[in-house]
């Protein structure tokens, strides 16, 4: 029989985490071209941001936690304490709404603001 120890399940946990993050960086520099000008250090900050709000907005898949961090690009790292994206935190407050459902929403929603707002211009 093995006996894991503890110090060996929290390096697993950081590499599990580490592996994680790895992923989620190469998502956001395939989607978006101004990552182009941040390096790793912060995309991964970036994504522990994205985790870190799943503890007040109730999600904690890794799918959940990459759509967060495709809206902080999209509508910006502070999109659900601003004012103009008052909208976006109405859908991620209502918990009625399954995570992944709201998260999926609100991508939706934020890519046709994007695409609305890059025709404006």
């Amino acid at each position: 029989m093995w006996t894991i120890r503890g110090a060996q399940l929290h390096a697993l946990e950081q590499a599990r985490q580490r592996e994680f993050e790895d992923r989620a960086i190469a998502f956001v520099r395939r989607e978006f071209a101004e990552t182009a000008a941040l390096d790793d250090d912060r995309l991964r900050e970036a994504v522990r941001i994205a985790e870190h709000k799943g503890e007040i907005y109730r999600y904690a898949s890794e799918q959940d936690v990459s759509s967060y961090l495709e809206l902080m690009f999209l509508l910006g790292f502070d999109f659900d304490e601003s004012a103009r994206c008052s909208w976006a935190r109405q859908t991620l407050t209502d918990f009625d709404l399954g995570p992944s459902t709201r998260l999926q929403l609100l991508v939706d929603e934020a890519r046709k603001r994007t695409r609305r707002a890059a025709r404006r211009a």
